[in-house]
C-alpha cells in the first residue's frame, strides 16, 4: 500500500511539474519580451518569427512601450517590418496617432505606412488632421508630408496651409511637397510670396526661393527670353535679401539657390557681393567653376569675363582652369594694366601648386 501511494505521489507531482512546463511554453511562446535572458539574438528572432499574429501585435507594443531605448528592440522592430502584412491600415493608422510625443516611435509607424504606398498616393482623414493639429511636432509633420499622398483639392489645402506654418523647417518642407504634388500650383505660390516678401515681407520666403530655382534649375537647357526673365526676377529679391535681411540662414540658402542656376549672371552677383561671406563665394565658385572655363575658351575671351575669372581664382584657385586663364590671358594681354599684371604670374602659380581640382562631373551632369 504504501508504495503504492507513493507511485501515486509520484504520478501527480510528476503531472504538475509537466503542468507547470508546459504552461511556461505557452507563456514563453505567447511572450517573448522579458524572456529573452540567455537567448542569442537569432533564437529571439526566430521566437517572434513562430508568434501568432495576435501574440506578435500584443509582444510588438509592449516592447515598444517599455523598450523604445533598449538595444535589443531592434529585433522586434526588424521583425516587425518583415510581418507588416499582417497590420491592417487602420492598425499602422491607430499605433501612430497613439504613439507617445517626443518618442522615436511615430516614424516607425510612418516607415511601415511608407512601406506600403511607395508611391505617396493614399491619404486618411485621420492623418490629414493629424498635420493640422498645432500640439503635433513640426519635425514629425515634415516626415509626414512625404509619407502620404496629397491628390484632392482638400490635401492640397492642408498642403498649403502647412507652408505658412510658424515653424521654418515645417515650411521648407511643405513648399517641396507642394512642388512635388502640384508643381505649377506650387511655383504660382512662390512667386506670389516673392511678390508679398518684396511688398513688406513673407516668413515663407526660404522655400519659394528655393522653388523656384529649382523649377529654373530643371528648365536650364531652354534658357529663353522667358527664362531669362524669371531668373532676373528671382536674382533682383535674392539682391535684396542679402542687401536687407539679418538672417544668416536665410543669406546663406540665396546663395546656394543661386548656385543651382548654374548661370554667370547668378555667379557674378554672390561673387561681387559685399554681404556673401568667403565661405559661400568659395562654394558657388566651385560649384559653377564651368561657367568660367567656358568663358575662358571662348574663342574671343571678353577682358570683362577674364578679370573677373582673376577674381574668383583669387579667392578659390582651381587646378583646372589653370591652362584656360593662361591661355586667355595670353589672348587679351589688355585686360590688365602693366602694374595690374605684375600679380598675375603669383595667381598662376598658387592655381597649380595651391588650388583645388575641379568638380568635373559638375560639366558632365548639365
Amino acid at each position: 500500500m504504501k508504495n503504492k501511494w507513493k507511485i501515486l505521489c509520484a504520478l501527480v507531482l510528476a503531472a504538475a511539474a509537466l503542468a507547470g512546463v508546459s504552461a511556461f511554453l505557452s507563456t514563453d511562446r505567447r511572450e517573448v519580451w522579458g524572456h529573452t535572458d540567455g537567448l542569442t539574438d537569432e533564437e529571439i528572432l526566430q521566437q517572434l518569427e513562430e508568434l501568432e499574429t495576435e501574440d506578435f501585435k500584443l509582444d510588438v507594443e509592449k516592447a515598444l512601450a517599455e523598450g523604445e531605448n533598449s538595444e535589443i528592440s531592434r529585433l522586434w522592430i526588424h521583425t516587425l517590418f518583415q510581418r507588416v502584412d499582417e497590420y491592417t491600415d487602420d492598425e499602422i493608422i491607430e499605433n501612430f496617432l497613439a504613439s507617445p510625443k517626443g518618442s522615436l516611435i511615430p516614424y516607425i509607424w510612418m516607415e511601415l505606412y511608407e512601406s506600403r504606398y511607395p508611391d505617396m498616393d493614399h491619404n486618411d482623414p485621420r492623418l490629414l488632421a493629424w498635420l493640422q493639429d498645432p500640439q503635433n511636432s513640426p519635425g514629425v509633420k515634415a516626415s509626414l508630408l512625404y509619407t502620404i499622398g496629397f491628390q484632392t483639392e482638400e490635401e492640397i489645402s492642408v498642403l498649403q496651409e502647412l507652408t505658412k506654418d510658424a515653424d521654418e523647417g515645417l515650411r521648407l518642407n511643405a513648399m517641396r511637397r507642394l512642388e512635388l504634388a502640384k508643381p505649377a500650383g506650387a511655383l504660382d505660390e512662390a512667386w506670389q510670396i516673392v511678390e508679398n516678401y518684396q511688398n513688406g515681407g513673407d516668413n515663407r520666403i526660404h522655400g519659394a526661393i528655393d522653388t523656384i530655382a529649382q523649377q529654373l534649375a530643371d528648365s536650364a537647357t531652354a534658357r529663353n527670353s522667358h527664362w531669362q526673365r524669371e531668373k532676373e526676377k528671382l536674382m533682383a529679391v535674392c539682391q535684396q535679401i542679402l542687401e536687407q535681411e539679418p538672417s544668416q540662414t536665410l543669406k546663406d540658402a540665396v546663395v546656394y539657390d543661386m548656385q543651382l542656376l548654374g548661370d554667370w549672371d547668378a555667379l557674378q552677383m554672390i561673387v561681387d557681393s559685399p554681404d556673401v561671406d568667403q565661405i559661400m563665394k568659395k562654394a558657388i565658385i566651385d560649384n559653377n567653376y564651368f561657367l568660367l572655363e567656358e568663358a575662358l575658351l571662348a574663342p574671343e575671351p571678353q577682358a570683362e569675363d577674364i578679370r573677373f575669372a582673376v577674381d574668383c581664382m583669387k579667392i578659390l584657385p582651381i587646378q583646372d582652369l589653370h591652362d584656360p586663364l593662361k591661355a586667355a590671358l595670353a589672348a587679351q594681354p589688355q585686360a590688365f594694366s602693366a602694374d595690374e599684371a605684375e600679380d598675375l604670374p603669383a595667381l598662376l602659380d598658387s592655381m597649380l601648386e595651391e588650388g583645388v581640382e575641379a568638380k568635373t562631373w559638375l560639366k558632365e551632369d548639365r
